[in-house]
């Protein structure tokens, strides 16, 4: 094959030479490749003419031939598309082609669908729901099948809209498909992992392409069905070819007790192969089954691309803590100056908010009284705050490594240890200045608990109605999506009652315990009552940054900063912070 396209090209190039009147350079002249590629892209250019010169004479006599309108659009599609630029230069003449067939072939199934396969977003929502709601008469069931698993691929490029339901519909019309794996990732995306697992295991080692096989068992070893993953794994081994997904086989035959087989595994995929994530999980490999000289050359392996592999040190400490013995040098040392430095950044950070109220309250040369008893100054403002920062960038640098992604397209089980980790981690950092202020700042306080729950629960409604009414003004959600993907990937892997546990109690017991706690206490000595509450509440509307978010929470501080002045105590507002984040929390579940 390989002679027989350099011979085609050879013959091109001849031929360009023959019509051209300019005569070839010799080939042992300098840059005489230039004028030859020039040469013959414009042969190819001419033959792709010709070529499409035979569909327009085919449709001039014969305009209703919908296989023939239905193939000139694919050449034009395919046949001047040069891959080094990746343009098309009659791309606009291709869109027009494709426009037409829905026009000029509204009768003909096959020109319709192909007609919706080549548009994407709404523009193919729109053609496909034509399709579906009044298919020609000749339609069959495959033909709305593939309508439908086109819709399916276009909800994956949209954050998964309808996916589950186009690709259950399409298999049912047409059972030859084989949509499974995109049915498992949407349901994995909804929070269903059995259900994703249901889908995979359907027809598994009867998957026909062998790069679709290895995706499946690579995402049933990402949802925990080892066996599956390890089965598919040892069916697509046995076809020809070579592994694509050799770091996920060799993690499936480690997490399935084969720790020789996995070796072999990590052995023959070589580094030069393997992302940087694969170079991880080979150390982690290491870490568990190796020795100090195997796991020291694995990280030496990690580190080798690039410094922010390991950027504060904790793999080098994990090595350290699981082989004491593994050599050391000269570089293990970076990470930890750069953690000192960074810690160091980040402590000053607070000075941007503590030291304007600082001056602010030496403006007014005063101090206020009804404040002191909690005994929470600005050094303890700046101490939560500094801590809280400091444990949110190295939770985040540890799990991410300085990742350029979008915090949303990480892996659902690694954004779902960070946010336990990252969150629990806040609490404690909380906890730490708190201490012993525990007990008085939730305490009964002057609120009978019928009026705390009362004001709480109505607190809560307000909050919510305020949400949903600018959600309908702006007419967008408001909804983050890096707490979307908090909770349904800590619903995910760690169920519902933990993603509840996180979110509705933890989260609002640190969040209170920081803002209404410590903050509006330290406010309250430097400045008068409404602006410390509207100092704490513009704070807690910032951590929040979203743009239909960050209004909602600088109100809900604002409220919460009220209450917990009027009643002496954070029990109301803890309640109502409780209730709204467990109703966001169950809406977001769903």
């Amino acid at each position: 094959m390989r002679r027989l396209a350099a011979g085609f090209g050879l013959s091109l190039l001849l031929a360009a030479a023959a019509a051209s009147s300019e005569p070839l350079p010799e080939p042992g002249e300098a840059n005489s490749h230039a004028r030859y590629l020039e040469v013959l892209h414009e042969a190819q250019e001419r033959r792709a003419d010709e070529l499409l010169a035979r569909y327009e004479r085919r449709l001039a006599e014969a305009p209703h031939d919908a296989v023939a309108a239905v193939e000139r659009c694919r050449f034009l599609g395919a046949g001047f598309f040069d891959p080094e630029t990746e343009e098309n230069p009659r791309h606009e003449e291709f869109v027009a082609c494709v426009s037409s067939l829905e026009r000029d072939f509204a009768d003909d199934p096959v020109a319709r669908v192909y007609g919706i396969e080549e548009r994407w977003g709404d523009e193919a929502r729109e053609a496909a729901e034509t399709f579906l709601a009044e298919p020609p008469a000749a339609a069959e069931p495959k033909h709305l099948a593939a309508v439908h698993a086109h819709l399916a691929r276009v909800g994956e490029a949209s954050e998964w809209e309808g996916v589950a339901s186009h690709a259950e519909q399409a298999m049912a019309l047409d059972p030859s498909l084989d949509l499974r794996l995109l049915l498992a990732r949407a349901r994995q995306y909804a929070g269903d992992g059995e259900g994703a697992r249901a889908a995979l295991r359907e027809g598994l080692l009867t998957t026909e392409a062998r790069w679709e096989l290895e995706q499946k068992a690579a995402l049933l070893l990402e949802l925990g069905a080892i066996a599956d993953a390890r089965a598919a794994f040892r069916e697509a081994e046995s076809r020809e070819g070579v592994l694509g997904h050799r770091a996920e086989y060799a993690q499936t035959l480690t997490a399935a007790g084969e720790i020789d087989a996995a070796r072999a595994v990590w052995a023959e995929a070589g580094e030069g192969w393997l992302s940087n994530e694969d170079l991880r999980a080979r150390f982690d490999f290491e870490l568990a089954h190796g020795g100090a000289a195997s796991a020291r050359a694995a990280y030496d392996a990690l580190r080798a691309r690039g410094w922010d592999q390991d950027p504060l040190g904790a793999d080098r400490l994990a090595l350290l803590t699981a082989h004491p013995a593994a050599a050391w040098k000269l570089e293990d040392a970076t990470p930890l100056a750069l953690v000192i430095l960074m810690a160091f950044v980040v402590s000053l950070l607070p000075a941007l908010w503590i030291l304007p109220v600082a001056w602010a309250g030496l403006a007014r040369q005063s101090r206020l009284a009804p404040e002191a008893a909690r005994g929470f100054g600005l050094h303890h403002a700046w101490a939560v705050s500094a801590l809280v920062l400091l444990t949110e960038v190295l939770t985040a640098l540890a799990y991410f490594q300085w990742s350029e992604e979008d915090l949303t397209s990480l892996a659902p089980g690694v954004f779902a240890r960070y946010a336990l980790v990252s969150t629990v981690a806040s609490l404690c950092a909380v906890l730490f200045v708190v201490r012993g202020r525990l007990s008085g700042l939730l305490g009964r306080g002057a609120w009978s608990w019928r009026r705390t729950v009362g004001a709480a629960v109505a607190g809560m409604i307000a909050l919510q109605a305020g949400f949903w009414l600018a959600e309908q003004a702006t007419g967008s959600s408001g909804s983050d999506p890096v707490t979307e993907e908090m909770v349904r990937s800590v619903t995910l892997h760690y169920g519902l009652d933990a993603s509840l546990i996180l979110v509705a109690l933890v989260t609002p017991v640190t969040e209170e315990l920081a803002f209404r706690g410590v903050l509006l206490s330290a406010f309250g000595r430097a400045l008068a009552p409404r602006w410390a509450n509207l100092a704490q509440a513009l704070l807690f509307g910032l951590a929040h940054a979203h743009p239909l978010v960050t209004p909602f929470t600088f109100a809900m501080g604002l409220l919460g900063g009220w209450m917990t002045r009027r009643s002496g105590t954070l029990r109301p507002v803890l309640l109502m912070h409780i209730l709204n984040n467990a109703a966001a929390c169950a809406a977001l579940a769903v």
